[in-house]
């Protein structure tokens, strides 16, 4: 399991007049949790064939939120992810 929070303030230097007359002032929040585990740890593994059992399964899950003073820059973005990872010895 692995979690990570991450905060940025941006402040822009010139207002974007084709948007609006004010200076743009973003909060950034970004939260990404991946937890991962071999296959044989969920009730899966048990009927899994040998050649099958070391694969690991990984699921992440991100949400980045942007709050700005500017409505056109406020959005929330959610982000799902899954891998499979396999092990081969030579």
């Amino acid at each position: 399991l692995s979690n990570s929070l991450t905060y940025e303030k941006d402040v822009y230097s010139k207002p974007d007049t084709f948007v609006a007359g004010r200076h743009r002032k973003d909060n950034l929040l970004t939260y990404q949790m991946t937890y991962g585990a071999p296959l044989t740890f969920f009730l899966i593994g048990k009927v899994l064939p040998k050649p099958m059992q070391d694969i690991t399964a990984s699921f992440t899950y991100q949400c980045y939120r942007s709050l700005s003073n500017i409505t056109n820059y406020t959005y929330t973005d959610n982000m799902f992810q899954g891998m499979l990872t396999k092990k081969f010895d030579f």
